[in-house]
């Protein structure tokens, strides 16, 4: 909140100072159409028309103004591309209304297929002044973030499928088309009338058996898969596969990775059920932001909000969005895991791949930024070595393990140099989770043990340790610490409510009286 204050106060400040400088440049919203061509033969979509366009001809801004606001992406938005017309009545074998979508910034709609397959038609430009109080919807303000979008690379996601696809995680494949502002064009098209659109699968349980997402059983939301997962000890989130996500987004620097970001692969076998991420929404790959003296400042505040560059300016910035999953899924993974995966990515993550890959943007646009970003593509390959290592050592402070609604006993183990963590289900036949932490690099676990009735066994003899949080859950639970550490502090505190058991060979720390100890954000919308 207080990082909030701060940021809207600086927007307030140097707006005012740099009002002039806003008024020197384009001030048109509208963007140019000009009639295009009939392309040879019809494209496996059906679309054959085109016309010639900008995405966002108003972020064009003077000098002045962008001394304090950024470069950005502004010439890219404002640089006529060729785009095909949209046709519904042929696109994907004919496109019918299904729902309106997307959030508070971006206008999109749900389309459904002749055989009942889901996609998703999402306007390119957003309005993020949606997000504003009342009282801030005034100039400058408004138009000062509104022309942040600049920031985004319009044409970005069109590069992720074959980069993505190299990189064996799922992906969506969307194209770039434009929505004409026609009598005749559909009612529920007018938020997108006149303005480019990508249309690309919507993954639900409609793509569910499709060779695109392997033939899963089922694709869910991550609010669905984290119930799934909390309520059984046979339902288990992939960490490799997570993780090759997490490796790819440092790749194309996407930092707004939050939970909303993923839907859900489904595949059952006769032990359980597994998840694999399928990322989408890919709008903030090679984000270009810190350019500019007050966004800089923004920068310093807030580190997710970095520009696209040959180093990753702040991994820490990197993970911010995704911090709860990352938390949940990812420490489970040792470093060789990370070094294994990290080796594919570079090896099946071509040169050709890369070049391949970026001149999927229309070529006025690749012409101006395609090759630098080519050159940095693949520098953040070549040294994935330094910078996945690094965000895994991140990860590695303070791991989240969580066990289920059913029965579960903990049994960690402290030694002289490590902390070793087993999670078994109430019949203590199979093992759940398993990780030996370094006690250098991580430097508390939170474990969660949810409903049922949990047991969780310390033991061992260290000089030093690391901190172990115990949220125990809704039930009776137990908790026995017979490890030793040398030194005053406790290196074991329990956050329980309720009739408990507690055992130990010293005092164990309960702290609180209060039912919200139990709280576990089981959603991921806490990010």
């Amino acid at each position: 909140m207080k990082r909030q204050k701060i940021t809207i106060f600086l927007l307030i400040i140097f707006s005012l100072i740099t009002t002039s400088g806003y008024l020197v440049g384009c001030n048109e919203s509208k963007n140019p159409v000009y009639p295009g061509r009939k392309l040879l033969g019809k494209t496996s979509l059906s679309l054959d028309t085109t016309v010639i366009t900008t995405p966002g001809i108003g972020y064009t801004k003077g000098d002045v103004y962008k001394f304090f606001f950024g470069e950005h992406y502004r010439k890219i938005w404002a640089t006529p591309v060729e785009v095909p017309i949209i046709d519904l009545e042929n696109t994907h074998g004919g496109l019918a209304f299904s729902k309106t979508g997307g959030n508070m910034q971006t206008i999109s709609i749900r389309l459904k297929s002749a055989e009942g397959k889901r996609f998703v038609l999402r306007g390119i430009d957003k309005d993020p002044t949606k997000i504003l109080p009342t009282i801030l919807k005034i100039h400058p303000i408004k138009g000062l973030l509104q022309d942040q979008i600049s920031a985004m690379n319009p044409y970005g996601p069109l590069a992720i499928p074959g980069l993505a696809n190299a990189a064996g995680i799922f992906h969506t494949n969307p194209i770039l088309v434009y929505v004409p502002d026609e009598k005749d064009t559909e009612e529920f098209l007018d938020g997108l009338k006149g303005k480019l659109a990508m249309l690309e699968e919507f993954p639900d349980e409609e793509w569910a058996n499709t060779k695109l997402f392997g033939f899963a059983s089922d694709i869910i939301s991550t609010e669905d898969m984290l119930s799934e997962r909390f309520k059984n000890q046979n339902s288990k989130i992939d960490p490799k596969a997570y993780a090759r996500c997490r490796l790819f987004d440092l790749l194309v620097g996407d930092w707004d990775r939050h939970s909303d970001q993923w839907k859900w692969a489904v595949f059952e076998d006769s032990i359980g059920k597994v998840f694999k991420p399928i990322p989408r929404d890919r709008d903030m790959v090679f984000f270009q932001f810190n350019d500019g003296l007050v966004l800089k400042l923004a920068v310093a505040i807030n580190s997710k909000l970095q520009s696209y560059d040959y180093d990753i300016q702040s991994i820490k910035g990197m993970g911010k969005n995704s911090k709860y999953i990352d938390r949940l899924v990812l420490p489970e993974l040792t470093e060789e895991d990370w070094k294994i995966l990290i080796k594919d990515l570079q090896t099946n993550i071509t040169d050709s791949v890369i070049e391949k890959s970026i001149r999927t943007w229309p070529l006025p646009v690749f012409n101006q930024i395609g090759p630098s970003t080519i050159d940095k593509l693949k520098y953040r390959r070549d040294h994935l070595s330094k910078t996945g290592i690094e965000f895994y050592k991140m990860i590695q402070q303070e791991p989240i393990i969580a066990g289920t609604d059913k029965d579960d006993l903990f049994k960690i183990i402290r030694q002289k140099n490590t902390t070793e963590v087993t999670v078994y289900d109430n019949d203590e036949k199979n093992i759940l989770y398993k990780k030996i932490f370094d006690n250098h690099l991580t430097n508390k676990i939170t474990l969660y043990g949810l409903r049922g009735e949990d047991e969780f066994i310390i033991e061992g003899k260290a000089r030093k340790g690391i901190l172990i949080n115990v949220y125990g859950g809704e039930a009776y639970d137990k908790i026995i610490d017979h490890s030793e550490l040398k030194g005053i502090l406790k290196k074991t505190r329990v956050y329980e409510y309720g009739v408990n058991r507690y055992e130990g060979t010293t005092q164990i720390e309960v702290f609180g009286t209060d039912p919200l100890h139990h709280y576990f954000e089981r959603t991921g919308r806490r990010e």
